[in-house]
């Protein structure tokens, strides 16, 4: 079995994709933030476990947050400004 996610804005739409799934007979369910975090930190564990241990600094590690923050900013002004 495969999976795919729906991401919707409104509680309508979420009600309609439920309501086609169901009458297609398939399962459905929400995944709530906290759900997605869950699954974030479970991936991050597996990546970490399988990669070697890199010597970054804390210098390094900082340039990297906040590239990684400027970005997400950045995007997030985007969806505002839509």
């Amino acid at each position: 079995m495969e999976n795919i996610v729906i991401q919707v804005k409104t509680k309508s739409d979420r009600k309609l994709i439920f309501d086609i799934a169901n009458k297609m007979g398939f399962d459905s369910f929400v995944v709530t933030d906290f759900d997605k975090r869950m699954l974030s930190r479970k991936k991050l564990i597996q990546i970490a476990s399988n990669i070697s241990k890199i010597d970054l600094s804390e210098e390094e590690i900082s340039k990297i947050v906040e590239s990684v923050r400027s970005v997400r900013y950045s995007n997030e002004q985007d969806k505002n400004n839509n």
